[in-house]
């Protein structure tokens, strides 16, 4: 049976190879040019590059031509496997409109419209001293110019080596944590592929050669030049196992404070937070729901916090009259502050930023359960984070305003980005009376569970939307079976964070109370196949916990080992929990089995 999985490595690598050139194919390049454009756009050069004044001026006529104001140059003489990983990760076809796309770049040259590098805080002048300044550079350039960047082939400009100690580093910035784990599984193909190659005659061979001939087959003759394209292709072994060996010797790091450093100068700051106890972090315990004032509660789940592990033992009670489930006792103002910081900014945020850009389809769904019941002027979206929701909305809503709210200071920076038309800062309920009949739609996407009052929440959507105003509401259904199968590692149990979760009688309730008559109500639309992968990352996560963290004790120097050595072992149950996810998916996308729900209501009375 081996031969047939050889055969299909081989079908599989002429299909990618077919893939990946038709890519290259349609790679736009720079032409020459002599006349230099009305706005010449600047120029940051990458380490140890130095721009030539033509390819400057035919980049800024293009960007120009293109309607651009961030260009990635890519050039020729990339080595071929950076340059086969580059049009696996970049559609140059889709690349522009992916609002919530990553740059991947060539480490060459980008440029940038002046406006783009002062909404950036970028210096004209920047010129980033190292592969992953450049590289963080670019992607957070694509932040500010989501459909205004794009890549380009520059044939006049030969590429410069990445010195070998930094490669390990650069890696790991475009990877991130899961880097470790990727390099094992590209080791373990390639022994995989040697191993078939010498027991399974004939068909073990043509799957090695087929793998070894990918760069050929998928760049020669496309004109993109990479270096050493026929060598690297009949010795890719070779050369596979020696980027393993310059990636672990790899020492080199930025000239920037480790994490290590930075959870070291935060100590202090937890200390003192922590000097005087958490007796201020909790209010005092209720005896009745908040919702229906039933006195019939029972405590369901009591953890720990199992995302950051910092300090707290937290209860989740149910009600047994109207089935709202809720934190008791609940966090206080103080509390919360607490349990929030380093999650959603500092040492924390760009993990989440990467993860709320990774699901644009989700935002799009959202945008699209309007279509039909409105056509809205200006939408407000509240606890919208770094505004997503309001950048991916605007293909499905170009003609409306989208405005954001959050306590955090995330909607300040999606207004620099343009995410966002007008960004506010604070408490919904507060700011309400200053939004009186402003929108004509108020979202709320996994918002509610995190509010210390839902009732008030909805009562300021209603203060803020005009006359049939219409409100949206997602948020994890506790209904679903998971919750009481997985119990505190399920993940919409979330604490401390999660202060309500509202079974749909109880949102219901509150709506109609509050002046909305529901019109749509998406139950079994909105499961996300993930209950069982992201228990099991939870459980792994307790086994084996990310060290540092400036809240605990330090931990040995093998901390961080025990930390990837466990992950890598866990993997596989991570695959398999993942995969059962999928395959129940179908069955899980009704009522009383799936994770989340969503509800249209439109605005019919006052409060």
């Amino acid at each position: 049976m081996l031969w047939i999985f050889c055969a299909l490595v081989v079908l599989a690598v002429l299909v990618d190879s077919a893939r990946l050139r038709r890519r290259a194919g349609r790679l736009p390049r720079l032409s020459a040019n002599v006349d230099p454009p009305a706005n010449s756009f600047n120029v940051i050069n990458g380490p140890g590059v130095s721009l030539d004044e033509g390819t400057r001026i035919s980049a800024s006529e293009y960007a120009l031509k293109k309607g651009l104001t961030v260009l990635d140059l890519w050039p020729a003489g990339l080595p071929p496997d950076l340059l086969l990983g580059l049009l696996q990760l970049v559609d140059v076809d889709r690349f522009r409109g992916q609002r919530l796309g990553r740059m991947i770049t060539a480490g060459h040259a980008f440029v940038v419209d002046a406006d783009v590098l002062s909404r950036a805080q970028v210096p004209v002048d920047s010129t980033p001293l190292d592969p992953v300044s450049f590289f963080e550079m670019g992607i957070e350039l694509k932040r500010f110019a989501c459909t205004q960047t794009d890549v380009v082939f520059a044939p006049d400009c030969t590429a410069v080596p990445l010195p070998k100690d930094q490669r390990r580093a650069l890696a790991r910035t475009a990877m991130g944590t899961a880097m470790p784990t990727l390099y094992a599984i590209r080791a373990a193909w390639l022994l995989t592929l040697v191993t078939l190659a010498l027991t399974v005659p004939i068909a073990g061979p043509a799957a090695l050669v087929a793998w070894m001939l990918k760069p050929v087959l998928s760049l020669a003759g496309t004109g993109l030049r990479a270096r050493g394209l026929f060598v690297y292709a009949g010795l890719r072994p070779l050369f596979e196992l020696w980027d393993f060996v310059v990636v672990i010797k790899g020492r080199w790091r930025p000239d920037r404070p480790t994490e290590a450093e930075q959870v070291e100068a935060l100590r202090p700051i937890y200390a003192a937070l922590l000097a005087e106890g958490q007796a201020a972090f909790f209010q005092e315990r209720r005896l009745d729901c908040p919702i229906c004032k039933a006195r019939s509660l029972r405590t369901t789940v009591e953890t720990g916090d199992l995302f950051q592990f910092k300090p707290g033992r937290f209860s989740v009670d149910e009600c047994g009259d109207c089935g709202h489930v809720f934190q008791n006792p609940q966090l206080t103002p103080q509390g919360l502050s607490f349990y929030y910081r380093d999650f959603y900014d500092g040492l924390d945020a760009e993990a989440l930023e990467a993860l709320l850009g990774s699901t644009p389809q989700v935002y799009e769904a959202r945008a699209r359960m309007v279509i039909g019941h409105g056509d809205p002027s200006a939408w407000l979206d509240v606890g919208g984070g770094n505004g997503h929701l309001c950048c991916v909305s605007r293909d499905v809503w170009p003609k409306t305003r989208f405005d954001g709210l959050d306590l955090s200071s995330g909607m300040e920076l999606a207004a620099r980005r343009g995410w966002v038309d007008r960004a506010y800062n604070g408490l919904f309920p507060d700011l309400a009376p200053t939004l009186t009949a402003e929108y004509d739609v108020v979202s709320m996407s996994h918002y509610l569970e995190h509010t210390m009052d839902p009732i008030r929440e909805i009562q300021a959507a209603s203060n803020a939307l005009r006359a049939d105003g219409l409100l949206l509401i997602e948020v994890p259904d506790p209904e679903s079976c998971f919750r009481k199968l997985l119990g505190r590692f399920w993940l919409p149990t979330f604490q401390p964070q999660h202060l309500h979760l509202l079974p749909v009688k109880a949102l219901e309730r509150l709506l109609r109370a509050s002046g909305f008559e529901p019109l749509v109500w998406h139950r079994g639309e909105t499961h996300y196949p993930l209950d069982l992968f992201l228990a099991s990352s939870l459980f792994l996560n307790l086994i084996v916990p990310k060290p540092p963290r400036p809240w605990l004790p330090p931990k040995g120097p093998l901390a961080p080992l025990i930390h990837r050595v466990g992950w890598a072992i866990g993997m596989p149950i991570l695959f398999v929990a993942l995969t059962v996810d999928v395959l129940l998916s179908p069955f899980m996308r009704r009522p009383g089995f799936s994770n989340t729900y969503r509800v249209l209501a439109r605005k019919v009375a006052s409060p």
